[in-house]
This record gives C-alpha cells, structure tokens and sequence, in this order.
C-alpha cells in the first residue's frame, strides 16, 4: 500500500478504483486521453512505478540508477530501432 494513501478514480463505465495518491495524476491523465490503464502501482519510493496498460504494454518510471542497470540488463537487440 502506498504510504501516502488511496484516491478513488472513475476509470469509465462505472467503474471506481483506488489509485495511489502519488500516481494519480498520470494515471488519470492515461485514462483521460485514450490510454486505459488495467494496474497501478507506485513501488513506495522503493521500486519503479509501474503502470499496466489495458494493450498489454507497460509503462516504467525509474530513477536513473535503476534505469541504467535495467538497460544494462536488457541491451537494445538493435541499434536505431527508432528510426522509420
């Protein structure tokens, strides 16, 4: 549980959830703009914030360090995949 407390969203179709007081901004902002969100959480300043997308995609916020060992774990399989 996060320990900053809950706030209840209304994620469409009369459905309320409890949603991270620290996250509940960007998880509403997800909702509201055509990005459904399916799972929350905010890692309580310990892990990444992780929210799960209603496509199946995740979205991960973390601290550079973390990042940069995520990266290291995970290498790019190709090098520009960015470009079209």
């Amino acid at each position: 549980m996060c320990t900053t407390g809950k706030t209840p969203l209304d994620i469409g179709y009369g459905n309320i959830v409890e949603i991270d007081n620290c996250i509940h901004g960007l998880v509403k902002t997800l909702n509201d703009n055509g990005f459904p969100t399916v799972s929350s959480n905010c890692g309580r300043n310990v892990k990444p914030i992780r929210i799960g997308l209603k496509d199946g995609q995740t979205i991960i916020k973390a601290p550079t360090d973390i990042s940069m060992k995520m990266y290291k774990k995970y290498p790019r399989k190709k090098k520009g995949w960015w470009k079209w």
